[in-house]
């Protein structure tokens, strides 16, 4: 959950989005293109 932090702002509202479409998939998937732009970071 560190690079949570880094993306809370946009992951928050994606990650919201996603669960609200009924997508759970999508979801995880947004979230993890988010991440890797975050990951390198870290």
């Amino acid at each position: 959950n560190s690079w949570g932090n880094a993306y809370g702002e946009d992951g928050y509202f994606k990650t919201e989005r996603g669960v609200d479409v009924k997508g759970g998939a999508f979801a995880i998937e947004t979230m993890c293109h988010w991440a890797t732009i975050i990951d390198p970071k870290a």
